[in-house]
């Protein structure tokens, strides 16, 4: 009978966290976006970095287009 409650006790519980990890998620999936580069595509050059040490780093250093939704509650800057 002890095992019986223990186990009714402990699905309760996990029932519980399973609805409150639910609600915190309500809200939706942060999503960035931007129509700078496309997904798996390398960023052009002139946003790379440019870094007269590295002859690697030939880009201008510009900062991509970026845009985002459903940032998580509380979020006060970028």
């Amino acid at each position: 009978m002890l095992l019986k409650s223990n186990l009714f006790l402990a699905g309760g519980i996990a029932l519980a966290l399973a609805c409150g990890f639910q609600s915190a998620n309500a809200q939706g999936v942060f999503i960035i976006t931007s129509k700078s580069f496309k997904d798996g595509e390398r960023l052009a050059t002139k946003m790379a970095g440019n870094n007269k040490q590295n002859p690697n780093c030939v880009g201008e250093n510009i900062s991509p287009e970026l845009s985002w939704a459903n940032p998580p509650a509380g979020t006060k800057s970028f």
